[in-house]
């Protein structure tokens, strides 16, 4: 292995190298590793797991896990102000709840469901996307009014337009801003605002919501 190249600063008359400041400083392994698995995990859509990321790097499993924890901080950015059109909509994280299994005996008694949608023990998170920008996403204890609002202090630019589906938790939002929203109870995911003319919908977030489903399968299949 090649020694590692310093270089003499003259102001404080130290030593140093290419790392220091970087997740990695003092690493061990090659800097061709870190630049390898940077490349797997930013291309793959929907996740790697620490698993596929030590067979592909021919390193542990400890220190894929590592690798990956590392790079995902580095790619973590500040909470963006959105502006513009920013759609909103919630969405319950985590791997679907697993089917009840019969019990063995009559006698047994049957496990706790875990059930789809409101009641489930999954983290629920309200998604606000900038069309065209940004994605700001933050974990909330309730659908009520004011854990949503907590969420998206600070998040929403002033003079952006909210679009949002139905649920009465985000009616608070048109006494601050623009809001508008589509009914799905009534079949209703498009329409024409003819007001503003904006096109009114949530699909940039449901499809993030969708893309970030497929990502909990992708690492943690």
């Amino acid at each position: 292995m090649p020694k590692t190249k310093f270089w003499h600063c003259k102001a404080c008359k130290g030593q140093f190298s290419v790392t220091p400041g970087t997740p990695m400083h003092r690493t061990h392994l090659p800097l061709l590793t870190w630049a390898q698995a940077i490349y797997l995990i930013v291309t793959s859509s929907k996740g790697i797991s620490a698993v596929k990321l030590s067979e592909m790097l021919g390193v542990s499993y400890e220190t894929a896990w590592h690798l990956g924890h590392r790079i995902r901080a580095m790619m973590a950015e500040n909470s963006p102000l959105l502006s513009n059109i920013v759609e909103i909509d919630e969405m319950y994280a985590g791997a679907a709840p697993r089917k009840r299994a019969k019990p063995d005996r009559e006698n047994d008694d049957p496990p706790s469901p875990n059930p789809k949608g409101r009641g489930t023990k999954r983290p629920l998170v309200p998604v606000a996307a900038e069309r065209g920008g940004d994605v700001v996403a933050k974990v909330i204890p309730t659908h009520g009014k004011e854990a949503i609002a907590s969420a998206l202090n600070g998040v929403l630019d002033p003079e952006a337009t909210v679009m949002t589906d139905s649920l009465p938790a985000y009616k608070h939002l048109g006494a601050e801003r623009a809001h508008l929203s589509v009914n799905h109870s009534d079949r209703e995911y498009a329409r024409t605002d003819d007001v503003t003319g904006h096109r009114v919908h949530v699909n940039r977030v449901e499809s993030f919501n969708g893309f970030m489903r497929r990502a909990v399968i992708g690492v943690w299949h």
